[in-house]
């Protein structure tokens, strides 16, 4: 099975993709203390940099067994964080999820879609994807919009697609 490198970077007009680190843990707290960020994640949102070490260590081992790539996304002329991608690979053979997330303050700048588009050449020119797929909360019209405009299409509705 073809496997992302430790170092691997993706690289957009404005973006670059990178794998998640330590350095991170200010950005991510910022954008879970947002009031309503969190209603679309299986996840609480973290109080502290140290809930968050047990997940980058768990993402870090994905990574290392190519089942699971979770980027940072950075601006390339700042070098800020705007937010966070990812692709993992469920049970079925050759096909991957995406998943994506914006500081709130980054949000309608159009980096989602940028990456989302270079994460989709990834996954089928290096990874040997067949399908990609991603879900989204019917009530997220933003992540709707990011989907549809990198060609993804509704195929079905998922009755309570997640709880916490």
């Amino acid at each position: 099975m073809p496997h992302l490198p430790e170092d691997f970077e993706i690289h957009t007009e404005r973006c670059r993709l990178r794998q998640q680190s330590e350095a991170d843990f200010p950005f991510v707290l910022e954008a879970t203390r947002t009031p309503g960020f969190n209603e679309g994640m299986p996840w609480d949102p973290p109080e502290t940099d140290e809930e968050l070490t047990a997940p980058l260590e768990r993402a870090r081992d994905l990574w290392r067994s190519g089942v699971s790539y979770n980027f940072t996304i950075d601006r390339k002329d700042e070098g800020r964080v705007v937010g966070r991608m990812s692709m993992q690979k469920p049970q079925e053979a050759n096909v991957w999820d995406i998943g994506f997330w914006a500081l709130p303050s980054e949000q309608g700048n159009g980096y989602i879609t940028e990456t989302a588009k270079a994460i989709l050449e990834v996954g089928f020119d290096r990874l040997g994807a067949q399908a990609i797929q991603a879900t989204h909360a019917t009530w997220n019209v933003r992540s709707g919009r990011v989907l549809a405009a990198i060609g993804m299409k509704p195929d079905g509705y998922v009755e309570k697609g997640f709880q916490k």
